[in-house]
């Protein structure tokens, strides 16, 4: 592959040098990364080779999918419960030992689910409503 890549052997310190930094999540890395793949997404579009753009475009979704803030085991060993709604679809997660051990959705109003996502606690609102809105869009409750 990197043959086809015209990646030369002398090359391999440099490139995963260049891999542990995004790892690292390290912002110029990031940044040289997505600027690279965005060059070669909209390359590929102007030449339209729309299904390689494509891919290119599932590439960026993948590079901010690794680097994204990592929930599902904590360092911490605390159990929670946590909550997150939306188009009257609740999700309900369990940490348990610091690991995401359970989740449920099922369907609610606002008023009733208030009580649980009142008592999310405030670091994992985010992450609970934001799998809240993707579980309504799965279910054909959002646009």
């Amino acid at each position: 592959m990197a043959d086809c890549r015209g990646i030369e052997p002398a090359a391999r310190g440099a490139l995963v040098q260049a891999l542990t930094a995004v790892l690292d999540r390290d912002p110029k890395a990031l940044a040289e990364l997505r600027a690279k793949l965005t060059g070669r997404r909209d390359a590929a579009t102007r030449a339209e080779a729309f299904e390689l753009a494509g891919r290119i475009h599932a590439e960026l979704a993948a590079v901010d999918w690794i680097v994204c803030t990592q929930r599902a085991a904590l360092l911490d060993h605390c159990d929670a419960e946590l909550a997150g709604w939306s188009c009257g679809v609740l999700v309900r997660f369990s940490l348990r030992a610091g690991l995401l051990s359970d989740w449920r959705q099922m369907r609610r109003t606002r008023r009733q689910a208030q009580p649980r996502l009142a008592s999310t606690p405030p670091a994992w609102r985010d992450f609970a409503e934001h799998n809240a809105a993707l579980a309504a869009r799965l279910a054909g409750q959002a646009d």
